[in-house]
């Protein structure tokens, strides 16, 4: 038996799902803690901080520390990943070539990401796939980030497609 299924779009989350940045990441977050002169503890620390924005994570380190000292920390850690990732970012194998085939099949594409803007420009610039895609969301948009779903039910608004 046979079993169709019609999609109008795809929404794909950008690290770990298109780009394997998560190495990346886990080493840009152990050179900042060793810079900062704090222990990192590994073990835990992605499951526990995954998807989430680099102001939720430093809030959670530091919770006396306001916004603006929390950006810069942010910005210090993101400034590391984005120095190796413009060296040795690669895509997840096989999410160019889906990425490719749904868009020449014309569904429109949206990248829905916690990412920062910079973070995303990287990707951009390594694998063209801002040429792919309609829509980018992020936590930068004044939306929540994971595991709240607004990344993506904006994606959905600015692709003008309904939610499943």
């Amino acid at each position: 038996m046979s079993v169709t299924v019609a999609y109008d779009a795809l929404l794909f989350d950008l690290d770990g799902t298109l780009i394997d940045s998560m190495p990346l990441h886990h080493a840009a977050w152990a050179r900042w803690f060793a810079q900062q002169g704090l222990p990192f503890e590994e073990a835990g620390f992605f499951e526990a901080t995954a998807g989430r924005t680099n102001d939720e994570i430093l809030r959670d380190l530091y919770p006396a520390s306001d916004a603006a000292h929390r950006a810069a920390m942010a910005e210090q850690k993101e400034s590391l990943y984005r120095d190796e990732a413009r060296r040795s970012l690669q895509l997840v194998p096989g999410a160019g070539a889906l990425m490719e085939r749904a868009h020449a099949a014309g569904l429109k594409l949206a990248i829905c990401t916690a990412a920062p803007r910079g973070n995303i420009a990287v990707a951009f610039e390594r694998f063209a796939l801002d040429r792919l895609v309609s829509a980018v969301t992020s936590p930068e948009d004044g939306l929540r980030g994971k595991p709240h779903p607004d990344i993506f039910e904006e994606a959905e608004r600015r692709l003008g497609v309904p939610a499943p």
